[in-house]
């Protein structure tokens, strides 16, 4: 339009609402507790965060003013669901194990070409709601086939990929669209929706019911993991009692959820894990955003909702494409309600969203939705801007390219700032490839060239500072060692305190695993600097304030301690994590070797047994255990020169033993004290 000499822009009663969001992220990411992560999106996911909101916002707007007939509208729907259903085949080719030729990528396990598996269901999940209402709309019958069997394929995948609560929810939106829809058009194509119910409830019986297909269909398949619903509000509302009005930023649930987790999550399976995400975006919205993003998305989404209900209502021969595209964009809300929102199915819900708005602006029956064109010429007939200065219209041929140059400016900084926060990940890519095939220094030259294109994120530093780490150690690991490698060991060792320094005091002091991660590095210096116990110390004890319901910091800086043979400070730490997580194997083996040292048999053994009731019969750390319960038995017989009355804490401890399960929980390998902190 730019060329033509007119701008033109779709106004809709959804833009007060999209601009309260944008509004919602600036000012959210303006007290962020983590700037970098609130406008760019937090590592790994780069999702939500203001730039990728603001090029979304910018992409509706593009849909909604440039898509301008009802062909181009089609042609777009077609689009989204061909390639909902490809990403579905795809991904269950790869969950079933199936191998394709010359596509070695997509024959590796857990790939998915949508990202992960709650990206996978989500884009299926809405691929299937759109499916339907074409087949039911659809005049033709080879097109209500292929509908039938896109429904089908999506159905599957978004209850294989997204669970149960997927599958529910899915047969919930069918069922309400089908009774929604004209008899007439449910009459037409019962032909196809029976063979189609037939075949999701055949699925749904094997998947879930019947015993041995069950054991056959649902496979150890690596799939993302997230926090209860239970859990999830706890941590979103305490969240948002401590920070209120704009919550601690856009993707910073990753800091919120250690500090405020529960208990109760020590004695799950996901106990060890730090979530990034909360259950869904509802969540997530009111823990990161705050008040003043609850009530933008509850704006948007009530707008939303009635904008679909008055556009299916108009009669004309326009509704079968509105039902087909409220159909999207209802099913894209919903998954806020099913699971956080990831980049695919944002953009499938602001697809749907510019589609809508779109089919409004073409449709001469409704008048809620218009392109307002501004015209850059120096006269116009057009309702816009009429210039008539002299000098302007002596200017007038190059007018629209000055209009031009703040989009060209926009364009060029998001361009930029794409490869600065992606190129990173580019060469982290490629240093864990060289790392994998033991190629140390062309890995650490990457590693060097991901920090400098971007210093702002705490994974390359925390990656860079462990690299350092063991390519000093391994120059020092030899017999003979030259004064050159030791200059060059301590100058990597000096690096990598940098690195870990620069992240904990300046880059994300709120961290946890960044302040792990520094007292990780100084634990491993322990041998060589006379101080590095203190600084581990201190490290470890500000990763436990930022983490407090943590048993493995605990475990940890009782590690520390109990190297430097201070058993009872030792003891104390083993006796907190274990009273965070009292079925933490390693945890109570810790504690027996501090009640060993401290001459406390009697405790020492009553650990040592309720470590064997807590990991797997014959295994190795059973046979470790046993062996250290029978040694800790010799001395107690050696040392009973007198038969002895229990204590009153003995025997509160053993009552506290008695609770514990019976059957083995999850548990990471048995390690004795000083053996907690990584090598690498």
């Amino acid at each position: 339009m730019i060329l033509e000499k007119k701008v033109g822009v779709a106004k809709s009663p959804l833009d007060l609402p999209l601009i309260l969001i944008i509004t919602s992220y600036a000012l959210s990411s303006m007290t962020s507790l983590d700037r970098t992560a609130s406008l760019f999106g937090s590592y790994g996911r780069w999702f939500p965060g203001l730039f990728v909101i603001v090029a979304l916002y910018i992409f509706y707007y593009l849909i909604s003013t440039n898509v301008d007939s009802v062909k181009k509208i089609k042609a777009a729907v077609w689009f989204a669901v061909t390639g909902s259903v490809i990403a579905s085949i795809l991904g269950l080719i790869n969950y079933f194990g199936l191998v394709l030729p010359l596509m070695g990528l997509q024959n590796r396990t857990g790939f998915l070409v949508s990202g992960t598996s709650y990206a996978t269901a989500s884009i299926a999940f809405v691929g299937a709601a759109v499916a339907l209402m074409l087949s039911l709309n659809s005049k033709q019958a080879a097109q209500k086939l292929v509908c039938s069997i896109i429904l089908t394929v999506n159905f599957i995948a978004a209850t294989v990929f997204g669970g149960a609560i997927f599958g529910i929810a899915l047969l919930t939106v069918v069922a309400i669209l089908v009774l929604k829809s004209q008899e007439e058009d449910v009459q037409k194509s019962k032909a196809f929706l029976f063979p189609t119910a037939g075949a999701v409830v055949m699925f749904l019986v094997l998947f879930f019911l019947v015993p041995q297909t069950k054991n056959i269909l649902q496979r150890n398949y690596p799939k993302e993991v997230v926090p209860s619903v239970q859990e999830s509000w706890i941590i979103s509302s305490t969240t948002l009692r401590d920070f209120p009005i704009f919550g601690t930023g856009a993707s910073t649930f990753y800091l919120n959820y250690p500090r405020y987790r529960t208990l109760d999550q020590n004695y799950t399976n996901t106990w060890n894990i730090r979530f990034d995400k909360p259950f869904n975006e509802l969540m997530n919205v009111i823990s990161t955003l705050g008040i003043f993003g609850v009530i933008a998305y509850g704006i948007f989404i009530v707008v939303s909702v009635k904008l679909c209900m008055r556009s299916i209502r108009v009669n004309d021969p326009y509704r079968s494409l509105a039902l087909v595209l409220t159909a999207g964009f209802i099913a894209s809300l919903v998954l806020m309600a099913l699971t956080y929102a990831s980049f695919q199915s944002t953009f499938m819900l602001f697809l749907f969203m510019g589609l809508m708005t779109a089919e409004t602006v073409v449709n001469t029956n409704k008048n809620w939705a218009k392109v307002a064109v501004i015209s850059l010429s120096s006269k116009t007939q057009e309702a816009g801007a009429i210039v008539e200065d002299q000098q302007i219209i002596y200017r007038k041929e190059i007018l629209h390219y000055i209009v031009a140059l703040p989009i060209v400016a926009l364009s060029v900084f998001g361009i930029y700032e794409t490869v600065r926060q992606y190129i990173p990940e580019y060469y982290v890519r490629k240093a864990v490839d060289f790392a994998a095939i033991q190629n140390i220094e062309q890995s650490y030259d990457y590693q060097s060239k991901a920090i400098a294109a971007n210093p702002n994120r705490s994974e390359y530093h925390r990656l860079y500072a462990s690299t350092n780490i063991a390519v000093a150690q391994s120059m020092l690991s030899g017999e003979s060692v030259s004064d050159q490698q030791k200059t060059a060991a301590q100058n990597l060792l000096a690096q990598a305190i940098r690195n870990i320094k620069y992240i904990t005091e300046t880059l994300n002091p709120l961290d946890p695993a960044n302040w792990e991660a520094r007292a990780n590095v100084y634990a491993l210096l322990i041998p060589a600097a006379a101080d590095a116990d203190q600084f581990a110390i201190q490290a470890y004890n500000n990763a436990i304030q930022l983490d407090p319901t943590n048993p493995i910091l605990r475990v940890s800086l009782g590690g520390i301690y109990y190297g430097k043979q201070d058993y009872l400070s030792a003891g104390n730490l083993f006796k907190q994590a274990v009273n965070l997580k009292s079925d933490y194997a390693n945890a109570r083996y810790n504690l027996g070797y501090a009640l060993y040292q401290l001459k406390a048999y009697n405790e020492a053994k009553t650990e040592f047994e309720a470590v064997q009731s807590l990991v797997q019969v014959d295994s190795e750390d059973y046979k470790r255990v046993t062996a250290d319960l029978e040694q800790v038995k010799i001395l107690l017989a050696q040392s009973a020169a007198a038969e002895t009355k229990p204590s009153v804490e003995t025997i509160e401890r053993a009552a506290s033993t008695t609770d514990q399960p019976t059957t083995p929980a999850v548990q990471e390998p048995l390690k004795k004290p000083g053996e907690n902190v990584p090598t690498e």
